[in-house]
């Protein structure tokens, strides 16, 4: 996909890194998009990095390893930049032109947050939208939120073909809705998180036993209930103990032992069945869930 804005390609281009893992959230907004691209080069050498087209947004950059040597510079002007350690976090507004120079490895993690997504995010979850982000971009902003938030991407980025949708969508969406509290000071205006009815929990399960075979969004079940999507995911965490896409892949994995003890369906047929890309995820999940491989769990039920 041709990134038309701070992601991807686009932003491994300007950082002089060559290629770059990314995932694009747009079926949580109705007119806009959230994407999140991870930063990596492990090369010691000099390199001088390309400015982006202005635009209105922010672009988030969650550090992941030390960046212990920056210029940086702003409008054509150098700034005191000063180390970054992991867990700091920046915020860069997309308006200005940023360009500047790197001499070391870095790895980050980078939410690009146009203002259209910034605005539709605001209005989900009923807060007001901030004119500004101020932050401290020089020496970093110690931020354990989103860095969390960034960190939880990895495996995702790694293998991103096998990406939890609804995981990576409940993560950019909860990354734009820190960043407009944390940042723009934006306060909620609706009612604290509360757990969910009985009669709502139900239809959130239903909702997300029928999405084994098709796409789900936050957006989605929170609008089932007339939640905001932050609203719904805590209020849905206290009534199960689980975030939905824990909850869907522990219901997938025990739908997938079913499968497992009750047809001779092939380990892929009943890993795509209960909705996970065929091979590596669902190996990995189940051994990790289970402590034994999809095979030895079928011989041991069938002995």
């Amino acid at each position: 996909m041709k990134a038309t804005g701070a992601y991807g390609r686009k932003l491994a281009d300007a950082m002089r890194v060559g290629k770059a893992a990314s995932f694009v959230s747009r079926s949580t907004l109705s007119s806009s998009k959230i994407a999140v691209t991870e930063i990596r080069s492990p090369r010691m050498e000099k390199q001088v990095t390309l400015p982006l087209a202005p635009e209105n947004g922010i672009l988030a950059m969650a550090q992941m390893a030390d960046w212990p040597k920056r210029v940086l510079i702003e409008d054509g002007r150098l700034v005191s930049a000063q180390p970054l350690s992991a867990g700091t976090v920046t915020l860069f507004d997309l308006r200005k032109v940023w360009t500047g120079v790197r001499f070391t490895p870095i790895h980050y993690v980078c939410f690009y947050l146009p203002q259209a997504a910034l605005s539709e995010v605001a209005e989900l979850e009923d807060a007001a939208l901030p004119d500004e982000f101020p932050n401290d971009y020089c020496g970093g902003n110690r931020d354990q939120t989103l860095s969390s938030l960034a960190r939880m991407l990895l495996p995702s980025f790694a293998a991103p073909s096998e990406a939890n949708p609804l995981f990576v969508d409940h993560v950019t969406m909860a990354a734009c809705a820190h960043v407009l509290r944390q940042y723009g000071g934006a306060k909620a205006r609706g009612t604290p998180p509360r757990k969910l009815s009985r009669g709502e929990l139900e239809r959130s399960k239903e909702l997300l036993c029928a999405s084994v075979d098709r796409d789900l969004t936050i957006k989605m079940l929170a609008g089932e209930v007339q939640m905001t999507p932050t609203h719904f995911v805590a209020a849905f965490k206290l009534s199960t103990g689980a975030d939905p896409h824990e909850w869907l892949d522990q219901y997938r994995l025990e739908l997938a032992t079913v499968l497992l003890a009750r047809t001779d369906m092939s380990i892929d047929d009943i890993a795509i069945a209960a909705g996970f890309p065929a091979g590596h995820r669902f190996e990995q999940q189940f051994r990790l869930k289970m402590s034994v491989s999809p095979e030895n769990f079928r011989s041991d039920v069938k002995k």
